[in-house]
C-alpha cells in the first residue's frame, strides 16, 4: 500500500510537471518576437560601433568585437554549435517565424565574450542579441 501511494503521488508530480510545462512553452510562444519583429528592433535602436568608444578602449573594444563574433558567425571555425543551428535556421525562415531557442542559446554561448568590455555589451551586443529578442505581449 505504502508503495502504491509513492507510485500514485510520483505519477501525480509528473502529470503536472509535464502540464505546467507544455502550457508554459505555448504562453511564451504566443508572445514570442518573431525574426521581423527582431529585425525591425535592431533598425531602430542604432547599434554603436567600436569607433564610437572612448579612443584609449578602443583596441579593446576592437579585440571583444572580434572574439564575439568568432563565437556567433556561422562561418566561423570557432563559432558555436547553436549560433551555427541559429543562422541555417535563419537563412530558411520567414520573417513570421519566431526566433527559435537556437537563438536564445547562441546569445547565451557568446555572452561571456561580449561582456569582457562594457561598451560593446551595452552598445553592440546587449541590444542586439538581448533587448530585440525579448519576449513581448502581441495584441490581437
Amino acid at each position: 500500500m505504502k508503495y502504491q501511494a509513492i507510485l500514485l503521488l510520483t505519477t501525480i508530480g509528473l502529470l503536472s510537471t509535464y502540464y505546467f510545462q507544455k502550457n508554459q512553452h505555448r504562453i511564451l510562444t504566443e508572445y514570442q518576437p518573431t525574426i521581423f519583429d527582431w529585425q525591425y528592433c535592431i533598425e531602430r535602436t542604432m547599434l554603436k560601433t567600436c569607433d564610437q568608444d572612448d579612443p584609449q578602449d578602443r583596441s579593446n573594444c576592437y579585440q571583444v568585437a572580434s572574439n564575439t563574433s568568432q563565437c556567433y558567425s556561422e562561418t566561423s571555425q570557432l563559432a558555436s554549435t547553436s549560433c551555427i543551428h541559429w543562422w541555417i535556421y535563419f537563412e530558411s525562415s520567414q520573417g513570421k517565424d519566431t526566433l527559435p531557442d537556437s537563438f536564445y542559446q547562441c546569445a547565451e554561448d557568446c555572452i561571456e565574450y561580449a561582456q569582457e568590455n562594457n561598451f560593446y555589451f551595452s552598445q553592440t551586443f546587449s541590444p542586439m542579441w538581448i533587448t530585440c529578442s525579448q519576449q513581448q505581449k502581441k495584441d490581437n
